[in-house]
């Protein structure tokens, strides 16, 4: 039977049904586009269209970096950006694009990296779905404030909010679940607490008897209805199914589980094809992934598939039919009626399934070539390379963390269970992914745990070099970090220098002048981890825990780091020097120039640059059992010399070399 709708809910993907019209976030065309199903369906360009980047303007002046998931809020479209890791704002009525400015803790929504899922919730919070949970913007604050909602549901596909409730798709447990808070406090907790979930519940949804939805996997949008009959129901689209499927809340008979609902499949075949007035049992969608409602006088469901078409279904008739809005077979980027509109909304163009080639994020690049406009691989000599070489305790972690949250940027990440170490922002990702946050560590190194002979150490280098080529966004530069006081490293500086002869690599070497503070950094309790939690737990054995320093071990230590900062300078090529204590004064200063250097857009948040400088502040002599010998040690003296740093050797450290060559001290 048809179908009455009275309200709707039009929160979706990447197509969006408001302002009595339909918004097309046209992912690879960068451009967000405008349906008017009034006037035949003539498809516009509100803004961008004119090549990826990040710039906010009017119109067609502004830059997007491959736009994914839409949701409207009086007068406003806002826009989750998968390449700019980052929210955009659409003036509807004057077409000008804007940048959300999001404090701290908001900005670690970037860290989640932005998909489809987005959505306005008690018109009020904006929900984002990244792939370790659901984060929160309080619209209404002055400044914005941020908060992580719920880690319980991760990698969400879609996102539909409706005053009480809030529905999300998961890839991660290919199945749907129901949000609920018991007031707005609970979309408001903060960021950092590693369980910031309490007090929000989700609830899988269930069909009647208790058994899965059986969804054919990775379900993405969805949007909700409501009936003369509350609590009406889902549409959702199965991705990998072709399918659209509805859930009926409340359509179970008595004695059905709680959260059941009745499933039925409204369209239900895999291809794709350009359709007018197809019956929605054969009509067919290519891996669907937007879809919303309209009630402007009617019941119009609408769906994007990467068949690269918007189609539409008259929920009115009694057997709905399927017809294509607007769109072709194929990519292209066209204006006009709906049937000679292009659009760019999937990579292939269309989907051309090749097993065992390397996807993109969502998987739709498989088998797309150049010819089809989807290059698989990067060239490796269009990549500016990098390496952040660092002995412990030097700041590495809080230096990758700033160039990892820079737009274009890739950076090998590795989370593992150890004592807590590395950076925090990256503890807290892994957390989300279900370690212990007690027993979590993240870093940036790429030979961590490598034995030290150059076919390991190569074999890493060509998977590291591998995962960018083919990653998406598109990196302009990608790096890694290595810690050089591994025992083996130094051994292998002419095999290192060797195998990036041919590509294009900066060695950034991050030295810390001041070796005392080193020393207590890296031998001490209290600097253990980057992590808050962690060194609140340290803080409390202090004062048993402090070091006793001898000035042979001092002026050991420091003697050997310092030929280690003066081979690495010596023999790298393309050395760009950072010192620690400067990136610490004056953080901004410092790495602006070095995101220039490696072509990168330099549009960090401060309070990225404000998050380790609190860490690591207290007086050494806090930590020192004998401050006063120390002191008299004048250990100033072993300080690195940044000035100099290419000046010969002393006789003391040229012996110290020799052995260091020999592998007599490590």
């Amino acid at each position: 039977m048809a179908l009455v709708v009275v309200a709707v809910t039009v929160q979706a993907t990447n197509i969006l049904w408001t302002e009595n019209a339909l918004y097309v976030a046209d992912t690879f065309n960068n451009a967000i586009r405008k349906l008017d199903p009034s006037m035949r369906s003539r498809v516009s360009t509100v803004a961008g269209g004119n090549g990826r980047g990040f710039r906010d303007g009017p119109g067609s002046a502004a830059l997007f970096f491959w736009p994914r998931g839409l949701a409207a809020h009086e007068g406003t479209l806002y826009v989750t950006e998968e390449g700019n890791r980052a929210i955009r704002t659409v003036n509807l009525a004057t077409r000008d694009v804007g940048t959300l400015s999001l404090p701290y803790s908001s900005a670690m929504l970037r860290a989640f990296a932005p998909g489809n899922a987005v959505c306005v919730h008690r018109n009020r919070f904006l929900l984002v779905g990244g792939n370790w949970g659901i984060g929160s913007i309080d619209l209404r604050a002055k400044p914005l404030a941020g908060a992580l909602v719920t880690d319980r549901v991760k990698r969400p596909g879609g996102l539909v909010c409706d005053g009480l409730d809030i529905f999300v798709t998961s890839h991660e447990t290919n199945g749907v679940h129901q949000l609920a808070g018991r007031d707005d406090t609970s979309f408001m907790r903060t960021l950092r607490t590693y369980r910031s979930s309490a007090g929000v519940t989700a609830t899988e949804l269930a069909q009647c008897d208790g058994s899965s939805l059986g969804l054919h996997g990775r379900p993405q949008g969805l949007t909700l209805t409501r009936r003369w009959e509350p609590p009406g129901s889902l549409f959702l689209t199965d991705y990998d199914g072709g399918r659209i499927v509805r859930l009926e809340l409340g359509g179970c008979p008595p004695g059905s589980v709680a959260n059941g609902v009745r499933l039925s499949v409204f369209v239900g075949r895999q291809g794709v094809a350009v359709e007018s007035g197809a019956l929605s049992a054969t009509a067919q969608l290519a891996y669907p992934r937007g879809i919303t409602i309209s009630s402007r006088g009617s019941a119009t469901l609408y769906v994007s598939d990467s068949g690269q078409t918007v189609k539409a279904i008259d929920l009115r008739q009694t057997v709905p039919v399927v017809s294509t809005l607007a769109g072709q077979r194929g990519c292209g980027y066209q204006n006009g009626p709906g049937y000679q509109a292009r659009f760019w909304l999937a990579r292939g163009c269309p989907f051309h399934p090749t097993p065992g080639e390397p996807g993109g994020g969502d998987g739709d690049s498989a088998g797309c070539t150049i010819a089809n406009g989807c290059p698989t691989r990067l060239e490796p000599g269009k990549v500016q390379w990098f390496t952040i070489h660092a002995l412990s305790r030097s700041g590495s972690s809080w230096l990758g963390d700033l160039l990892d949250h820079a737009q274009g940027v890739f950076m090998h990440s590795e989370c593992y269970n150890l004592t807590t170490t590395g950076s925090w922002m990256r503890q807290l990702v892994a957390v989300h992914a279900g370690l212990d946050p007690g027993a979590v560590g993240c870093s940036y190194e790429l030979l961590r745990n490598n034995p030290g002979d150059w076919p390991a150490v190569k074999a890493a280098l060509d998977a590291f070099r591998r995962r960018a080529l083919f990653a998406y966004p598109r990196p302009i530069a990608a790096g890694i970090k290595v810690i050089d006081d591994n025992r083996d490293f130094m051994s292998l500086l002419p095999n290192w220098t060797k195998y990036w002869s041919r590509w294009p690599m900066l060695n950034i070497v991050l030295v810390r002048r001041g070796c005392l503070a080193q020393y207590v950094s890296e031998h001490h309790i209290h600097s253990g981890s980057h992590g808050k939690e962690q060194q609140a737990a340290n803080a409390k054995v202090l004062a048993s825990q402090k070091l006793l320093i001898e000035e042979e071990q001092l002026q050991k230590y420091c003697l050997m780091r310092n030929v280690i900062y003066r081979r690495l300078l010596k023999q790298l090529p393309s050395v760009y020097l950072i010192e620690y204590e400067s990136l610490t004064r004056n953080p901004t200063a410092v790495v602006a120039p070095l995101l220039k250097r490696l072509r990168i857009p330099a549009n960090l948040s401060a309070d990225l640059f404000e998050s380790h400088s609190k860490f690591h502040t207290g007086a050494i002599e806090t930590y020192l059992r004998n401050p006063e010998q120390v002191r008299a040690m004048r250990a100033e003296r072993f300080d690195f010399d940044k000035f100099h740093p290419f000046r010969r050797a002393t006789a003391e450290e040229a012996k110290l070399e020799s052995l260091l060559r020999r592998r007599l001290l490590w």
